[in-house]
C-alpha cells in the first residue's frame, strides 16, 4: 500500500520537511548513496514566485536528500520563459554556493533521447526527453499545489514536462500550435494532453514526489491564479499518491483528473484514496477547496467520453 506523509509548519521549509521525515523508511538508501539524484522542480514561470517552487522548498528537499550521502544532486529544469532567469530570479544559484555536490542545470542544454507524443493528426511527433534526467540513480519531482488551465491541478506529474526543452512542449498538446477552437479540438487536445504526459512520466518515472502547499495557486493557473494560504506539503514515494493525495485536499477528485486514472491504469502508482495509507495530518481536515480555472467546466470535465471511446466500458 502507498504512503504518503502530510504536514504543517509554521515555515515553507519546515512544512516541506515534515512529510519527508515521515516517509523516510520508504526511501532506499541504496538507491542515493553515492549516486547521482536529479531534484526537478517547477519553475513555470521565470518572474511569477507563487507560479514556481520556492528556494526553500528545495532546500528542505536537498537536505532530506544529503542524508543519504548522495555523490551528486542536480536541481533540473527547462522553464518555458527561461531556465537560467528562473534560477537567478528565485535565487537557486545560491544552492551552489551552500551544497559543494548540487549543481544547476538548464535541461535546455542537455543531451537528450526521443519520445513520441500523440497528436492531433494521428502522425504522432517524437520530441526530446533530457538524458541526465532518463539516466540518473534517483528522481525526485518536486511541484507546488496549483490550478490548471488544460488538467485541472498540476502537481508532480504535470511537473514532468520540464523534462521536454521548451521549444518542444506545446506537442504535449497534439500539436505544433495549441489549440483554442474549436471546443472539440480543445477537448481531444486536453486528452492527449494527458496521454503524453502519462506516456512522458512512464520514461522518468519519479522516485519521489513532493508538492509544497504552503502558498497554493487557485484560479486561474499555472501562472495567473490568486494564492492560497493552504500550508500543507505532502510526499510519497509514489509520485501519483502523492498528486491524488493533495488533488483531495485541494478539492477535487483524483478519479476526475484524466492524467492520473491513466498513471493508475498504466501502473504508474495508485490514484484511489481507498488504497492509500496517509501518515501525519489527516487529509480530511486540512481539505481548502480551490476555485477552479474559469475554463474548467468548458474543457476540462469531458474526457471521460475519450476514455470511454478509447478503452470502451464505463470509466
Amino acid at each position: 500500500m502507498s504512503r504518503v506523509g502530510i504536514a504543517v509548519a509554521e515555515d515553507r521549509y519546515g512544512t516541506v520537511a515534515g512529510p519527508l521525515r515521515l516517509i523516510e523508511p520508504d526511501v532506499s538508501p541504496g538507491a542515493i548513496r553515492d549516486r547521482r539524484v536529479v531534484v526537478k522542480p517547477n519553475l513555470v514561470s521565470s518572474s511569477v514566485q507563487l507560479a514556481s517552487v520556492h528556494l526553500d522548498a528545495v532546500r528542505a528537499v536537498i537536505d532530506f536528500l544529503q542524508a543519504f550521502g548522495p555523490q551528486r544532486i542536480i536541481v533540473a529544469e527547462s522553464s518555458a520563459t527561461g531556465t537560467l532567469k528562473a534560477f537567478e530570479t528565485f535565487g537557486y544559484r545560491r544552492l551552489e554556493a551552500e551544497y559543494p555536490n548540487v549543481e544547476l542545470l538548464d535541461l535546455g542544454e542537455d543531451s537528450y533521447d526521443a519520445v513520441t507524443f500523440e497528436t492531433l493528426d494521428g502522425a504522432g511527433k517524437q520530441v526530446r526527453v533530457s538524458r541526465t534526467v532518463k539516466e540518473c540513480d534517483f528522481r525526485v519531482s518536486l511541484a507546488n499545489a496549483k490550478t490548471h488551465d488544460h488538467v485541472v491541478c498540476t502537481l508532480t506529474l504535470k511537473n514532468l514536462l520540464g523534462c521536454v526543452p521548451r521549444g518542444e512542449q506545446v506537442w504535449a498538446h497534439g500539436a505544433a500550435v495549441e489549440p483554442s477552437e474549436p471546443l472539440e479540438t480543445v477537448l481531444r487536445s486536453n486528452w492527449l494532453l494527458a496521454k503524453n504526459l502519462v506516456t512522458l512520466a512512464s520514461q522518468v518515472k519519479p522516485d519521489l514526489g513532493v508538492i509544497d502547499g504552503f502558498l497554493g495557486m487557485e484560479g486561474d493557473g499555472p501562472i495567473s491564479g490568486s494564492p492560497v494560504n493552504l500550508g500543507v506539503a505532502v510526499a510519497s514515494s509514489d509520485f501519483v499518491a502523492a498528486d491524488a493525495v493533495m488533488t483531495s485536499i485541494m478539492g477535487f477528485s483524483p478519479q476526475r483528473i484524466s492524467y492520473l486514472y491513466l498513471a493508475e491504469r498504466r501502473g504508474l502508482g495508485n490514484g484511489h484514496l481507498r488504497n492509500l495509507k496517509t501518515l501525519g495530518e489527516d487529509p480530511k481536515r486540512l481539505r481548502r477547496p480551490f476555485r477552479p480555472h474559469s475554463n474548467y467546466v468548458r474543457t476540462q470535465t469531458k474526457w471521460r467520453r475519450f476514455a470511454k471511446r478509447e478503452q470502451g466500458g464505463e470509466v
